[in-house]
């Protein structure tokens, strides 16, 4: 995809990153594995929000989706989805999905594309812990 970006040949996307919150860190009564059945139920929902975009597990509780076509159109509705999915779990003390998300905006590459998602996931993650 780097070739295609300094090519300016690319279409549109957006990355998407993911953090579970509440498993690991709240949840210290929960065995290793119902800690790994939150996992798993964190990406069966991002999966099935992001339904056209490949997601990718990056480490225990993070996860990214590069979202391209119908899903980068719907990209809105998509992270509002989640929203009401974080404010139904923070109400009951479950888990939660930190995101960022970036739009492709003329970057030199993925990379700075996915910088930008993690710093707005940063940012998103500091917001939710002070409401």
């Amino acid at each position: 995809m780097d070739d295609l970006i300094k090519g300016r040949r690319t279409a549109k996307f957006a990355v998407t990153v993911f953090s579970v919150n509440n498993v690991i860190n709240i949840k210290n009564d929960l065995s290793p594995e119902e800690k790994n059945r939150k996992i798993k139920e964190a990406a069966h929902l991002i999966c099935g929000i992001f339904k056209h975009s490949p997601v990718f597990r990056l480490s225990n509780d993070e996860f990214a989706a590069i979202s391209k076509e119908s899903d980068y159109v719907h990209l809105d509705e998509l992270i509002n989805n989640l929203e009401l999915f974080n404010e139904k779990n923070t109400a009951s003390n479950d888990m939660v999905i930190a995101f960022g998300t970036a739009r492709f905006e003329n970057d030199p590459d993925v990379n700075s594309v996915y910088e930008r998602a993690v710093k707005n996931l940063k940012e998103n993650y500091n917001e939710s812990k002070t409401a």
